[in-house]
């Protein structure tokens, strides 16, 4: 699953990779350090901010740096746990997370995340975070990933049908929308 567009290098245990999007831009997908955390909780909340793209409303993410920081040194302390920045420009413009299990009896389990920043939707951005995601998933021997999805969100679950994963429950209604209505969460799944 190796992009001739990507430079695949490795740095001890830090990964970094040179990708190129569908217009030529070039941008870095490297791993998230604590001294990071302001930036990623800023593009986390202009994404939670966004109709209907994350969990979370934007209030409800912590405001204060300590908690930030402690969050992703949580995620780097983590063996089976992953965030991954896509950078283009200086600027955060994607993220991919892994969070791994606690349990030894699910520690080969991990749920995989993504957002893409909306100018760069519809670019290859997701498809490169995406791979990235499978291949560190892999460098940490993990065997298989889990995600869940809003029904509505056509193009996401398109990508990840393209990419391996296959459609395993429909919560119905799970999902409160800024509109008052209510979305069903897709579950999907694959193999590392």
């Amino acid at each position: 699953m190796v992009d001739r567009n990507v430079d695949y290098s490795r740095q001890s245990d830090y990964m970094s990779t040179k990708c190129q999007d569908s217009s030529g831009n070039v941008f870095e997908i490297r791993e998230a350090r604590v001294s990071d955390a302001a930036d990623w909780m800023a593009f986390v909340c202009s994404i939670a901010a966004e109709r209907d793209r994350v969990m979370a409303f934007a209030d409800e993410w912590p405001e204060a740096l300590d908690q930030q920081e402690m969050i992703v040194q949580s995620i780097l302390d983590h063996p089976s746990s992953c965030l991954a920045l896509a950078i283009m420009d200086d600027e955060i413009i994607g993220v991919v997370e892994l969070t791994g299990n606690r349990m030894r009896r699910t520690a080969h389990v991990a749920s995989i995340g993504m957002s893409v920043h909306s100018q760069h939707r519809r670019r290859g951005v997701g498809q490169q975070l995406l791979k990235y995601g499978l291949i560190r998933a892999r460098k940490m021997r993990l065997r298989k990933l889990k995600l869940s999805v809003f029904s509505q969100n056509r193009p996401a679950i398109a990508l990840y049908q393209k990419a391996g994963f296959r459609n395993v429950g429909r919560w119905v209604d799970e999902v409160l929308l800024t509109d008052g209505s209510y979305d069903d969460l897709i579950h999907m799944e694959r193999r590392v």
